[in-house]
């Protein structure tokens, strides 16, 4: 996030006052039709996403403690089950 950019969240980790950051909050409601159409476009490779790291369920903490602080715009997979 360059200074001066605009960031959408659904956290309430705030950028640092001096980076004049404008922050909007974003909810996010349940909605199965719309995650079928995002899984379909994945599958069609029209949507991509990059992964920076996988935890195992175990190391929820680690997951969330990388994807606040150390992702930078890529996703951080949290896996249950078996590794794979």
């Amino acid at each position: 996030m360059r200074d001066g950019g605009r960031l959408a969240t659904i956290t309430a980790d705030q950028p640092a006052a001096e980076r004049d950051i404008t922050m909007r909050a974003v909810q996010v409601a349940p909605d199965g039709r719309r995650l079928g159409r995002l899984v379909q476009f994945l599958a069609q490779g029209l949507l991509t996403v990059s992964v920076d790291d996988r935890f195992p369920l175990e190391r929820a903490g680690a997951a969330l403690a990388r994807a606040r602080y150390g992702a930078h715009g890529s996703a951080t997979v949290l896996r249950t089950g078996a590794p794979g």
